[in-house]
């Protein structure tokens, strides 16, 4: 507790507010700890606000006056709400933290608007609790992650657990499959490969040691460690029991984890309320480089920020990076013109992972290629960063790729010269001191994970190692796009699977806006927020990753989601069965079987007629034929289940 008043203090001295204070009152679903206010700014007076928490494109001075209320569970959330507080203090905002100690009041206290925004739960739950109870909530930036820790009680170490031994784990679903994906990569148990984050229990096939598992409401986990011989503990209350993951955790779950994708935790407000300036001033103040520093030196790795400091970006903003409106373009062959680009209009966001799939001679590479205009395009107009990239002079133009960085399937090394060297290519064509160039070099090669293949050739490195190296040298320059043109392609899967890994690390530490093109749907699956299907040339469909795989609505995109075949009626298999067809829409819909909960729920058995379903960043996508009983009041009884059904939509299909 001292070390944390002495974080705040020092947060509030570092910027310098001429007035605070700070109350409690009642509140009507939770208690007031947090209103902060101060006379730094008179309301009305025109002041710009810049720097660090501030965000350049709000009227501060408009917003003189205001009171944002914000719901939060004690720890870790209010307390870092409340450097955020001294921070919107400078622009005489309020912040008003009202706290609650269970996870279902503040979402219904946003949803009717009591309070304006909360900061308590990870995006999954959100999913979920809006899925289950009709809530229209949305989250507007990913603030910190809390990764689970594998604790020791009576067991020292992994090396001591002996033949038995007991370790505890968190019994709510998601949480549970977290910890066996964390003793597993341990070594001390094996599951099935394609687990993933909905593991059970059940998907263990290998217990060397004969680990007990036992599964325990997380609160009583860190009271319970003393008993046993370890415990997978949460991080929130390893911080309540003033554990630590850096000093005190055997292991702990990594920010570049798949679980950190899935369970950030974020700001949440009702839907409708996301580019309110307000909000947008609160999540600038979330995501400052006060509160990344206050995260870092207070919660010992308990707590982890996931994002990148004083310029904040969050998914509330409609800032694009890259603009492509009405791009066309033609190619002269002596078979004819081949059109390769017909009427293409994208808007990439900034600091997305933006995916582009199609298959072979869908337009791929050209469209890349028409982003840092090494094709220009015959018409419409490409504006990368705000800068209308057809516009620029040579000389302009040779400046703005500098921010465009591009990596390719074959590397594209310079054989004659070591890693080192390699890196340091384009720093001594933007003219670079040598001894600047080759100690960014070296960061580089820290960066990628390869500080010791400085003086290597890239003959003496493996293909993994090779593009490694080629990302480290497109991150020379600091770029602000990162083009990644089937950069995967000739990688084995679990190499290219690592270097995913990379990108996305890349991704969220520097805020580097990627554009992935690719023909595989796996590379799309494991890293990409959103996704544009290509095919003949125009984009087909695009959106979000989960609804396209969740609901593709062209041929084109289904032949991708679906390579064995779209799911569809097979009316000579079951003939004069009615036929629903479920989509499995993001949520963990796996956790309670469907087609058993029918037999067993509703007495109505249903066969399946067609599947195709995969996980896809944690959560089930894909859809189902089904063939309804036959008799009329089970098949009825059947339809209203599945209408009932958290996390599924569903139609009826013509059997002919």
């Amino acid at each position: 507790m001292k070390k944390l008043t002495a974080s705040l203090l020092a947060a509030a001295l570092a910027f310098s507010l001429a007035a605070c204070s700070a109350g409690t009152s009642s509140a009507a679903s939770g208690e007031s700890t947090g209103t902060s206010s101060a006379a730094g700014a008179a309301s009305g007076e025109s002041a710009a606000f810049t720097g660090d928490g501030f965000d350049d494109s709000i009227d501060y001075a408009a917003l003189a006056g205001t009171t944002i209320r914000v719901g939060a569970s004690p720890t870790p959330h209010a307390e870092i709400l409340a450097v955020a507080a001294d921070i919107l203090a400078q622009a005489d905002i309020t912040l008003d933290i009202v706290e609650f100690t269970d996870y279902v009041q503040p979402n219904t206290a946003t949803e009717s608007g009591d309070i304006d925004a909360n900061y308590f739960q990870h995006q999954d739950y959100l999913n979920t609790f809006n899925a289950e109870n009709g809530t229209h909530l949305v989250s507007v930036a990913q603030i910190h992650y809390e990764p689970l820790g594998i604790y020791p009680g009576k067991t020292a170490s992994f090396e001591e657990l002996a033949d038995g031994a007991q370790i505890l784990v968190p019994n709510h679903t998601s949480n549970e499959a977290r910890a066996l994906q964390l003793l597993a990569a341990q070594g001390l148990i094996e599951l099935d490969p394609d687990a993933g984050l909905t593991a059970t229990k059940n998907d263990i096939t290998a217990n060397p040691k004969n680990i007990e598992i036992v599964e325990m409401e997380a609160a009583q986990l860190p009271r319970t460690l003393s008993d046993v011989d370890m415990a997978v503990i949460n991080g929130n209350y390893a911080t309540q029991a003033g554990f630590s993951s850096a000093s005190d955790a055997l292991a702990a779950e990594s920010a570049d984890s798949e679980a950190a994708q899935i369970y950030p935790n974020v700001l949440v407000v009702k839907e409708g309320r996301e580019s309110d300036p307000a909000i947008l001033a609160l999540a600038a103040a979330l995501q400052s480089g006060a509160v990344r520093d206050f995260i870092n030196e207070t919660y010992g790795g308990a707590v982890v920020p996931l994002f990148w400091g004083s310029s904040a970006k969050f998914q509330g903003r409609e800032s694009h990076m890259i603009e492509l409106k009405h791009l066309t373009k033609h190619f002269e062959t002596q078979a004819g013109t081949v059109a390769a680009l017909e009427d293409i209009s994208l808007s990439i966001a900034d600091g997305d992972i933006f995916g582009v799939i199609g298959m072979s001679g869908a337009g791929k590479s050209t469209l890349v290629r028409c982003i840092n205009l090494l094709e220009r395009p015959d018409s419409g107009s490409v504006v990368v960063n705000g800068q209308d990239m057809q516009q620029l002079s040579p000389a302009a133009l040779r400046a703005a790729r500098r921010d465009i960085a591009m990596i390719f399937q074959q590397f594209n090394l310079l054989m004659q010269r070591t890693c080192l060297k390699n890196i340091c290519f384009p720093l001594e064509l933007a003219g670079r001191p040598k001894a600047e160039a080759e100690a960014r070099a070296r960061q580089l090669l820290e960066l990628v994970g390869l500080p010791d293949k400085a003086d290597a050739y890239p003959a003496q490195l493996s293909g993994g190692q090779k593009q490694r190296i080629a990302i480290a040298r497109a991150l020379a320059t600091d770029p602000k796009v990162l083009l990644c043109d089937e950069a995967t392609s000739a990688l084995d899967p679990n190499t290219t699977h690592s270097i995913l890994q990379l990108i996305q690390q890349i991704n969220r530490e520097l805020g580097i806006t990627v554009v992935v093109i690719t023909h595989q749907m796996s590379v799309v699956e494991d890293i990409c927020r959103h996704v544009a299907i290509l095919d003949g040339g125009r984009v087909v469909e695009q959106g979000d990753v989960a609804e396209i795989f969740s609901n593709p609505k062209t041929d084109a995109a289904r032949r991708l989601v679906f390579p064995a075949g779209a799911p569809r009626s097979e009316g000579d298999l079951l003939p004069g069965r009615r036929m629903v067809r479920v989509a499995f829409n993001g949520t963990h819909t796996t956790d309670k079987p469907l087609v058993a909960s029918l037999a067993i729920e509703c007495s109505a058995l249903v066969s399946i007629v067609a599947a195709d379903t995969r996980v896809v960043n944690g959560q089930t996508l894909g859809s189902m034929l089904l063939a309804l009983p036959e008799d009329e009041a089970a098949a009825q009884r059947a339809i209203e289940y599945i209408r009932a059904y958290p996390g599924l939509s569903f139609e009826e299909v013509d059997p002919a």
